[in-house]
């Protein structure tokens, strides 16, 4: 109990004194800084009051808190560069707003965000070109539409070798066949007979605009396709092969309705291989419906203007049904309306030249790359002038018939890739009319021939009585109906971008009847380059 007792005394001992020994420090302590503050009052107070002033007036000026350097003594000093930064930011933050709107006049004048310069200050600095494609760019998005600039170049050698009753009707050495009477030295067209070269080089341009929204769209080409060489080149062939304007009336997953109007080329609109390879100046109108075990049917046609002289006026329609019964089959029927009963240009009424009604049924299939390995079809169409008439230049029959069998295999989408397309052709004398005949031909150089053919194109009482118009026997009669032969075409894809191009196509007279004997022999190699 003693000890117990003892231990407790010291420790209450010691802890007196070690409280004693605190409040005697900061006794001791206190007055030390009450001296110095003290002695720092007393010593202001009897320096001048100017002086005083000048230091109040310096701390303003600098923007320093005496209070804050006094609160700040026992820190560590801060660098004489921050310092000077936040001195800067200080004045910065105080700048009058007539400066910040300045700032913000320029940032709107170069199409700049001053927050986004902010958050790209710390980052690589962009060249001024890819600034430039972001601006454009940015633009592009705010327009409805999308707009899409492609092009080709090609660049063409064509050689064909042609002979009329024996004799050849090109190159230097070529003569006119004996069968063509000397008052017809003039084609249709009032142009003079010429024979035309053995070997052509041509040039070709064409350049594709399409701008799409999501009801209407805009296709546009141009093409510049010359002859090369400086005799016999030209520079000034222009023309406006497309320009098309459409507008959908509505548009689903079950089908769709639209219109459109302008010029546009006829194959890109019907499918054949011996037909529709005129310009078609007119109006459309297309309506598709698809069924899902069915097929897609689709049935289009419309109005083309033939001659705005005498407002003479052609139909075109087609109709058919593609992937038919979930496979790669499809079927279509078309009609062109070329027949007109009305005064041509040469106030020639019911002309031979128009006299054509043409119905046309195309076979297909296409092979699924899965069946055989390879992408394959093989379709075939069959063609009837409803219009034919016997008469002299027919041989006093009626020829109305024409058709064709191809087949084709191969796709280009890449390098390396390759497609080859064998076609058989049968084009009657009366089936299908010269300025539409998009097959083989009979390599007819100087379009004679074609009826009607007027007697004296330079008189003008033969525009205006229709008895003026020669009927040509039939050994005068060439055209570019009345053959049979086969075409063969070859594509390869050199890169990506550059197709190189190979045709060759031969014919024969189908009856010499009509026209006598013909041999045309044609090759083509281009080089095509799209982008």
């Amino acid at each position: 109990m003693k000890r117990l007792f003892i231990f407790t005394f010291l420790l209450v001992t010691l802890f007196l004194r070690a409280q004693a020994e605190s409040d005697l420090d900061d006794r001791s302590s206190y007055p030390v800084k009450q001296m110095q503050k003290e002695l720092i009052q007393e010593e202001l107070k009897k320096k001048p009051k100017v002086e005083q002033t000048n230091v109040r007036q310096a701390a303003a000026k600098n923007n320093i808190d005496q209070k804050a350097e006094s609160d700040t003594d026992t820190r560590i000093p801060q660098p004489a560069f921050l310092q000077q930064r936040e001195r800067i930011l200080k004045q910065l933050e105080k700048k009058p707003k007539v400066q910040e709107t300045n700032l913000q006049k320029a940032a709107a004048k170069n199409n700049i965000d001053q927050k986004a310069e902010s958050d790209t200050d710390t980052r690589i600095p962009q060249p001024v070109f890819l600034q430039q494609r972001e601006r454009i760019l940015k633009q592009l998005e705010d327009y409805p539409g999308e707009l899409a600039i492609t092009a080709e170049v090609k660049a063409k050698w064509k050689t064909q070798y042609k002979r009329n009753d024996g004799h050849g009707t090109r190159g230097v050495h070529a003569v006119v066949p004996v069968s063509v009477p000397t008052a017809l030295i003039l084609t249709t067209e009032g142009a003079p007979m010429k024979n035309a070269p053995s070997n052509k080089y041509t040039s070709e341009a064409n350049v594709y605009l399409d701008y799409e929204t999501c009801r209407n769209w805009v296709e546009v080409k141009f093409q510049f396709k010359n002859d090369l060489g400086i005799e016999s080149g030209t520079n000034n062939k222009i023309a406006l092969q497309k320009g098309w304007i459409g507008y959908d009336f509505f548009d689903d997953e079950w089908g769709d309705f639209d219109a459109e109007i302008g010029r546009k080329p006829a194959s890109e609109i019907f499918d054949s291989r011996l037909q529709f390879d005129s310009v078609f100046d007119g109006a459309l109108i297309t309506w598709r419906r698809r069924w899902q075990a069915t097929g897609e049917f689709f049935i289009h046609g419309g109005p083309m203007l033939m001659d705005a002289k005498t407002t003479q006026i052609a139909v075109l329609m087609e109709g058919g049904l593609e992937e038919a019964f979930d496979t790669g089959g499809y079927a279509k029927v078309s009609l062109a309306w070329w027949k007109h009963a009305g005064a041509d240009r040469y106030n020639v009424y019911n002309s031979p030249k128009y006299r054509y009604i043409n119905p046309q049924i195309l076979l297909g299939y296409d092979f699924k790359r899965e069946t055989i390995g390879i992408p394959l079809k093989v379709y075939g169409s069959f063609i009837y002038n409803c219009a034919a008439e016997a008469n002299v230049s027919s041989a006093g029959k009626k020829r109305p018939v024409a058709w064709y069998a191809a087949i084709q295999f191969g796709k280009l989408k890449k390098c390396g890739d390759m497609f080859f397309d064998i076609c058989y052709q049968s084009v009657g004398a009366q089936s299908i009319p010269s300025f539409d005949n998009a097959g083989i031909g009979r390599g007819n150089s100087t379009s004679w021939g074609d009826l009607p053919v007027i007697a004296d194109p330079t008189d003008p009482a033969n525009f205006t009585n229709p008895q003026d118009v020669l009927t040509l026997p039939a050994d005068q009669v060439q055209g570019n109906a009345n053959y049979q032969g086969i075409e063969v075409r070859f594509y390869y894809n050199v890169t990506d971008q550059l197709i190189f191009k190979a045709t060759g196509d031969f014919s024969q007279q189908k009856t010499r009847a009509v026209g006598g004997g013909n041999t045309n022999r044609t090759g083509e190699l281009q080089l095509i380059y799209q982008f």
